[in-house]
């Protein structure tokens, strides 16, 4: 059964006991920490993962996002909050690894980690009090702030009807 988590019901409830002020960026590695997901950054270099971003593999009540060490960190950051998606709406199927492989990005399930991924890293309050705060808003200061890359703060904000300069 899919559940139907949203990212910010469960950016509210770390906020409610941990990080008040909701600084950004949003401390996705913290959270997955919180929620009992170790997160493995390591190379995948010598086995059949080396194209892939990450993965989270479940055994029993040990539970792991492995990324890939070659990525850049926005992008590690971008794949732990997709594979914590995963985690989070389909606990119940997750006795194997899930891969986050742009091959398979068309998926539904995979779109859907994305834009949880997308709305958990770049929350909509965040992202318009960061552009009221900013004198001349940039995709690239907003990038930056929020650790995610210009692509998806790009995506973000158009589906934020936010306008930018690059």
């Amino acid at each position: 059964m899919v559940k139907d988590i949203k990212a910010i019901d469960v950016l509210k409830d770390y906020w409610k006991t941990f990080d008040p002020l909701k600084n950004v960026p949003i401390p996705v590695g913290d959270i997955a920490q919180k929620l009992g997901i170790y997160v493995w950054v390591q190379s995948f270099e010598k086995n059949y993962n080396r194209d892939k971003s990450g993965y989270l593999e479940i055994a029993g009540d040990v539970s792991v996002i492995y990324i890939n060490e070659k990525d850049h960190p926005y992008r590690q950051r971008f794949t732990i909050a997709h594979e914590l998606a995963h985690f989070l709406t389909y606990p119940e199927v997750m006795e194997h690894a899930v891969y986050r492989d742009d091959r398979f990005a068309h998926y539904p399930e995979e779109r859907q980690a994305n834009n949880f991924a997308s709305e958990f890293l770049m929350p909509g309050d965040l992202i318009r009090r960061e552009y009221r705060e900013l004198v001349f808003p940039t995709v690239s200061d907003l990038a930056k702030k929020f650790q995610v890359s210009n692509r998806a703060m790009e995506s973000r904000l158009k589906r934020l009807k936010l306008r930018l300069n690059k």
